[in-house]
């Protein structure tokens, strides 16, 4: 498993089993599969069943810059939950989690730019 294999299973895991935000996966809601809604985080972290967490940072870096290339205004600093929660957004950890939780996000923006991430921008 690669970092691409992460990024489009962890998309495939939210278009499944639901989007959720403020935490990795809902622990009060499950799926017909016993599986909980994740965050793209949770998604990612799901996906990557061999544990190899070099991999996982690997694919948080690619969506965090897939994020910042298809979402600059949010990411400069404009968008106030960023400013709040974080301030300057370097961290792929904390990109990910402000870009996920934004109260605007759908479930829909997240699994494309998930996949687009996992295939270099396409």
């Amino acid at each position: 498993m690669n970092d691409t294999d992460i990024l489009a299973e962890g998309a495939e895991y939210i278009a499944e089993h639901g989007h959720v935000k403020g935490k990795y996966f809902a622990d009060d809601v499950l799926s017909p599969y016993g599986t909980p809604a994740a965050c793209a985080m949770g998604a990612m972290a799901a996906a990557n069943r061999n544990g190899n967490w070099e991999t996982l940072e690997n694919a948080k870096e690619k969506l965090a810059k897939q994020i910042k290339l298809d979402f600059p205004d949010f990411i400069k600093g404009s968008h106030t939950l960023a400013q709040e929660r974080v301030g300057v957004l370097i961290d792929p950890h904390a990109v990910i989690a402000v870009w996920n939780d934004d109260p605007d996000r759908t479930a829909e923006e997240v699994i494309l730019t998930m996949k687009k991430a996992a295939h270099d921008g396409d």
